[in-house]
């Protein structure tokens, strides 16, 4: 499976469940506010947003059921609205939601509209986003060649658009992708390009997958390397599994072990 929990956090910094709350409150609190003032068309477009701002983040924190009564109430909205940029952010947020929903055709449905919409605009950073939510998905589903035709275009327009912290993002997802093809010195390749970014340009330093940087090592046959980036995240999973803190790490190394041939320590892993 794709490492969604990066992406599609899509470029937006996330720190974990405690800042997941507070945005959300704090979201509510604005649109209680907005819901105080007489009706204008800048309430009504302000209000959609912060209730799809809500739903992505639900989404963020895979509690489906919120987001899909955050994603209803929008859609009421947005359809009562002259505002065509409001389908834009409602078919990209819809389609994020349909993605954990397990709904993939939806999603891939809806990402297109989004894509369709922000182009027609000449909203190439809002159209870059929805292509690469559309390429991981498609690089998840096997799909690899229009996952990765999705992922490259959007990767292009943020180079154009010297929006760093996106494309150190999609970087991630490209080296997801190369690793679902077993090519890992692509995988690795695209993983230390997000690295140079976030040194260069002093992004937050979550948009470096700091444990899967070091599997990808490890895959590469670099242990040392791998063990340099298991100790800066404060693990060290291949003398101590207890020590990883997520299934998809636990998985990789399943997976390495096993095409190491040792079923044992796959197992273990496992």
């Amino acid at each position: 499976l794709l490492l969604f929990t990066f992406v599609c956090g899509a470029f937006i910094a996330h720190t974990g469940l405690g800042q997941t709350n507070k945005f959300i409150a704090a979201k509510k609190l604005q649109i209680k506010e907005l819901a105080k003032q007489p009706a204008s068309i800048a309430k009504d477009t302000s209000i959609l947003r912060y209730e799809l701002d809500i739903a992505n983040e639900y989404v963020n924190a895979k509690r489906i059921d919120s987001a899909h009564y955050w994603i209803n109430s929008a859609h009421k909205k947005v359809k009562a609205l002259d505002w065509k940029p409001g389908w834009g952010y409602f078919y990209r947020t819809r389609g994020y939601y349909y993605t954990f929903a397990a709904k993939k055709d939806s999603s891939v449905s809806d990402y297109i509209q989004a894509i369709q919409i922000w182009e027609s605009l000449g909203r190439w950073r809002e159209a870059g986003i929805a292509g690469a939510r559309l390429g991981a998905l498609l690089g998840a589903d096997y799909q690899f060649d229009k996952g990765l035709y999705y992922l490259n275009n959007s990767l292009h327009i943020f180079e154009k658009n010297k929006d760093y912290f996106s494309q150190a993002n999609v970087h991630n997802y490209i080296a997801d992708v190369y690793r679902m093809m077993k090519n890992y010195p692509k995988s690795l390749e695209q993983y230390q390009k997000t690295v140079e970014l976030a040194q260069k340009y002093k992004l937050p330093p979550t948009v470096i997958q700091t444990p899967h940087v070091g599997t990808m090592y490890l895959f590469n046959n670099l242990p040392d390397s791998a063990t340099l980036y298991y100790k800066k995240f404060g693990i060290d999973p291949i003398n101590d599994p207890a020590s990883i803190k997520d299934n998809y790490l636990a998985n990789r190394l399943a997976e390495f072990y096993l095409e190491k041939n040792s079923p044992a320590k796959a197992a273990t892993y496992a």
